[in-house]
């Protein structure tokens, strides 16, 4: 079980060579990864403290450690301006996601993982009403997929309501 707001990290920035525009990006990429949360329904009821099993289905994207995704192509090369493409992963389309409670910005406190079903532990002083939990998937340096997959579906929300133990 990952305690919700385990981990922060700092988001890098993916500088992109002049070479490559963002149309680049996008044929790297495809528009065909998609995101989409299988577990808990919107509207699932849970208390301050409850365990929320998270799945997900995703097409066209390989999950992989964060850390092992950050070993792969440490240092883009010409061939592979942004580092994404490697022997086990050609398409390129390799990363992890974080998980997000109430958060909109990357900044906001979030939980890293890179399996389809794993669970978090809502926060025991959590106010009683509707709550977002966001997905965001990411490349192997934690930028968002989005910024780099225009026609995606890099992201993914539901509601749930916490109701009063």
């Amino acid at each position: 079980m990952k305690q919700i707001f385990k981990y922060m990290s700092v988001t890098c920035c993916l500088a992109l060579p002049a070479a490559l525009s963002a149309c680049d990006a996008l044929s790297l990429f495809g528009p065909n990864v998609r995101l989409s949360i299988v577990a808990p329904g919107e509207g699932s009821q849970f208390g301050p403290g409850d365990t929320v099993a998270i799945e997900l289905a995703i097409e066209n994207f390989t999950l992989v450690e964060p850390d092992d995704a950050k070993s792969h192509n440490a240092h883009p090369t010409g061939d592979d301006p942004l580092g994404i493409g490697d022997d086990d992963h050609p398409d390129g389309a390799f990363g992890h996601y974080r998980i997000y409670l109430d958060g909109e910005a990357d900044t906001d406190e979030h939980v890293i993982d890179h399996d389809l079903e794993t669970q978090i532990v809502l926060p025991n002083d959590l106010a009683v009403g509707t709550h977002t939990i966001r997905i965001s998937l990411r490349n192997h340096d934690d930028t968002p997929l989005a910024d780099a997959c225009a026609g995606c579906t890099a992201e993914a929300s539901v509601s749930i309501e916490c109701v009063a133990p």
